[in-house]
């Protein structure tokens, strides 16, 4: 509010009653009748409601129409979008391989639900769980033995892809499932080195990459420390 209309209102004294809005007449209030008679008749979409007027012989423009249609719809109290349904918030795809996997996870009800009605819609998922257990199973007590029978129940299953893949590399896996060496370390040390060079956007040489990873200096690094 500006000042001087603050000091107005000091010198009278009092604040003076707002004078209600009148709305103005337009030549689009004879078209009301028609779209109460649309919006009963199930008719919500403003772009039809103005391709029938056009029809009728309205020759003002679309954004013209568009506000008179907001402006008759806020007065009647009606609304002239449609109501928008709520969206079903889906788990997440880690979420889901979880509760599928193991019953007892901690999750939302709706979740639950979810997957349960999940496993009763598609056959398939009960099977391809019961697999992914057992699978886990097999290899958490090293029952490398089992490995063969397992592979052709899976054979003829949705997993049917990821047993031809076993199939190639049999001896890989085999190992896995009877020795106690683990490749964790391996894979640790790799996705260290990435986020090192991430750190430093790809733009580093090999010595300073090189120093970090080891975190001793580089003979270059050395030389070059002499140097200075």
């Amino acid at each position: 509010m500006h000042r001087r209309l603050v000091r107005q209102y000091l010198r009278i004294g009092s604040v003076p009653p707002r004078t209600p809005y009148r709305r103005r007449p337009s030549q689009l209030d004879a078209y009301a009748g028609y779209v109460a008679q649309r919006w009963h008749e199930g008719c919500r979409n403003g772009a039809q409601l103005w391709r029938e007027w056009r029809q009728q012989g309205f020759t003002g423009s679309a954004s013209r129409f568009r506000q008179w249609l907001a402006q008759y719809y806020r007065l009647t109290g009606q609304q002239g979008k449609r109501q928008r349904t709520k969206a079903v918030s889906l788990p997440s795809l880690r979420q889901i391989t979880w509760l599928l996997l193991d019953g007892s996870q901690t999750a939302e009800a709706n979740a639950k639900a979810w997957v349960e009605q999940f496993r009763q819609q598609v056959a398939d998922v009960e099977i391809v769980a019961q697999l992914a257990l057992d699978f886990g199973r097999l290899l958490r007590e090293q029952r490398s033995a089992e490995l063969t029978a397992w592979i052709e129940r899976a054979a003829n299953s949705p997993l049917a892809s990821f047993t031809a893949g076993l199939r190639r590399d049999f001896s890989a896996v085999q190992a896995a499932f009877s020795l106690s060496w683990s490749q964790g370390q391996v894979e640790g040390q790799v996705n260290r080195l990435k986020m090192l060079k991430r750190q430093m956007y790809g733009r580093a040489g090999f010595p300073l990459l090189r120093s970090r990873v080891l975190a001793v200096p580089s003979p270059e690094s050395k030389a070059q420390a002499a140097a200075a």
